[in-house]
């Protein structure tokens, strides 16, 4: 790859020579990518490789970002900068002595070259010339090697197969958007989404599914009380059989897809069979699906097969994707672009189709939408292409990085990010492709694995509530990186052994620790849960108090996350405005105010404890993150 690379780079160079520049500047782009191999992102860090006339070629990068390039490239002259924005002009300062490009023309990509790169070059390298190259670049990926083009053979051949494998589920009014849904996993797997008409339903309170078609999950050992309650299923709303009556068949007979008095018969016959049923459904390590059909002696016919579960399917996609294309004025369809490759699209599809909680386009939230316009009809629109890729996204977020269980009524998004790009798993550390490939493995969102990351990788965290098929943003705060949680683990640490939080009764010193901590609770992820359970608890049983503690506390959360300082006084405000309120509940002060008490002493020692070394993170140090509420 090295000399492939590296000869691609003295063709840029030739190049250059050829057109009379200098030398060329290139940030990540798709040139970028084809000329280095590096599938690097824009971001807040510069990064500008520089190919000089003559194939002398050096990169302007972050320091952590170095190894991972010379990997690629080992005789690439490297300007590494640290993490002090007000010092990375040095860096191209130092580039433009040793390359030799000061008072020099080089050329950039109009498209994709930004000012941001732009002004660090002309203001630290002495009367340096950018100019547009477009010429150049336009020209550079023309030409295939024997290797490109056999690549390019091996995704023909890919794509043909993916064709041959798809046409079986093209039916009419089933959109390509739609067939997206069926390529979850490999193999039967996949053969089976054909045949069932499977796709996740709405939202998991839906009283309607897509197919007839019923998740038992994995085998339990009482399949039959499981399936039928205590008693009755019909007065057992947390049977299976009254979900499935409820949530998925019961919509089948009201649609008229089933004929009156269907579904009776179907649940008489299922409670006939419920034995059966229940000794089928024993493994615990498989899951179970409930699947109905039609049948006659010769064949099983799926939902697939059978035209009037088809004809629902198409009308339930037909209104929910919204991909229907909208004839505009004089009865011609209007293109929009798509909000994210900026290609026209004539069957846009909104982003709250894949994220409930993206409802931007509400005239409330955007006054300035017409009604019949149908340019305007969607703030965001995406094409079928990228509408696919952002679902593909989530279903690997929800399956990998999402916590429901450490803050109640509170789904946190961890979003791990690579910060040298796409680089190849190979380069990246075990225990990053471990992380990346397995996910948080239903443990809370600062999980040990969490935070034994390095640096190469930073988190996004999302807070979200569902409220059936409605989501609510609550907090975001981006780019967190591995060692600020660390060092909150640590002071989390330390605050439990200086006030002996766990320490057994009558014992209150720091020596306690030793002998009587809970040795699980000294973990981040432990003292948060204390944070937010032990003020939220001041609400007493004020369900509007609540409401409001969580989410001011979620924002204080937040400023922990985002390396802020927090507002101590309104902590201890918070405490006493509710005290008097407290101590008048007998039960309360008898049962819970000592514990209670200790466990305030050690969260105000844990905040004053962040806050102190937020304030002694040296200049240009840890950046602060902006929180969103």
């Amino acid at each position: 790859m090295e000399n492939i690379h590296s000869e691609r780079i003295q063709r840029i160079a030739a190049q250059a020579k050829a057109a009379g520049l200098d030398a060329v500047a290139l940030t990540p782009s798709p040139n970028f990518i084809w000329a280095t191999g590096l599938r690097k992102h824009l971001s807040e860090r510069p990064c500008v490789l520089i190919i000089r006339s003559d194939g002398v070629f050096g990169v302007i990068a972050a320091g952590f970002e170095i190894p991972s390039i010379q990997e690629v490239l080992p005789a690439i002259l490297p300007f590494p900068f640290q993490d002090t924005p007000a010092r990375w002009g040095e860096a191209f300062a130092e580039a433009g002595k040793r390359i030799g490009l000061n008072g020099k023309t080089i050329g950039v990509e109009p498209r994709h070259f930004r000012f941001h790169e732009f002004s660090f070059l002309t203001e630290n390298i002495a009367g340096i010339r950018p100019v547009g190259a477009a010429e150049l670049f336009a020209g550079l990926r023309l030409r295939k090697t024997a290797d490109e083009l056999a690549k390019m053979k091996k995704a023909a051949r890919i794509a043909e197969r993916a064709l041959e494998d798809t046409l079986p589920i093209i039916k009419p009014g089933v959109r390509e958007i739609e067939i997206a849904d069926f390529w979850g996993g490999g193999g039967d797997d996949r053969a089976k989404k054909r045949r069932y008409l499977y796709r996740d339903p709405v939202s998991p309170a839906a009283t309607w599914r897509y197919s007839p078609l019923y998740k038992l999950g994995k085998g339990v050992v009482d399949g039959q009380k499981a399936l039928v309650g205590s008693g009755n299923w019909r007065d057992d709303k947390d049977s299976r059989f009254f979900k499935l009556h409820k949530s998925t068949l019961l919509a089948f007979e009201e649609q008229g897809v089933l004929s009156p008095g269907s579904v009776d018969r179907i649940m008489d016959a299922l409670v006939e069979r419920v034995e059966r049923l229940a000794e089928l459904w024993s493994d615990k390590k498989r899951s179970y699906l409930l699947i109905f059909g039609a049948s006659d002696p010769e064949r099983f016919f799926y939902p697939v097969d059978t035209p009037a579960f088809l004809a629902h399917f198409r009308s339930r996609l037909a209104g929910i994707s919204g991909a229907e294309s909208r004839p505009a004025q004089n009865g011609q369809q209007r293109s929009v672009p798509c909000g994210v490759c900026h290609e026209p699209t004539f069957a846009p599809v909104n982003m709250d189709k894949v994220f409930a909680f993206a409802t931007f386009d509400k005239k409330s939230f955007l006054p300035g939408l017409e009604d019949g316009d149908a340019s305007k009809a969607k703030v965001f629109p995406l094409c079928a292409d990228c509408y696919r890729l952002l679902s593909e996204g989530r279903n690997v977020i929800d399956a990998k990085f999402l916590d429901a269980k450490s803050v109640y009524n509170v789904r946190i998004y961890t979003v791990p990010e690579l910060l040298m790009g796409n680089v190849k798993q190979k380069y990246l550390e075990e225990k990053t492709r471990d992380f990346l490939q397995a996910g948080l493995q239903n443990e809370p969102f600062l999980a040990e694995r969490v935070l034994e990351q390095e640096d190469s990788l930073t988190y996004h965290f999302v807070f979200w509530e569902q409220n059936q098929a409605q989501e609510r943003l609550l907090l975001m705060v981006e780019d967190v990186p591995p060692s600020r949680l660390r060092r909150l683990n640590d002071l989390w640490c330390q605050t439990v052994s200086a006030t002996g939080l766990f320490a057994p009764r009558g014992r209150f010193a720091p020596e306690a620790d030793e002998a009587g901590a809970d040795p699980n609770a000294a973990t981040l992820y432990q003292g948060i849960r204390i944070i937010f359970g032990t003020l939220t608890a001041l609400a007493g049983k004020n369900d509007g108090d609540a409401a409001v503690l969580r989410d001011w506390l979620l924002g204080l959360i937040g400023h922990l996350l985002g390396g802020e300082r927090v507002d101590i006084e309104r902590v201890k405000g918070a405490v006493v405005s509710r005290l008097q309120g407290l101590c008048a509940d007998s039960d309360w002060v008898a049962r819970y105010s000592a514990a209670t008490a200790r466990r305030w002493n050690a969260i105000v020692d844990f905040l004053y404890r962040a806050n102190e070394s937020v304030s002694s993170v040296p200049e240009g140090g840890e950046r602060q993150i902006r929180v969103k509420g």
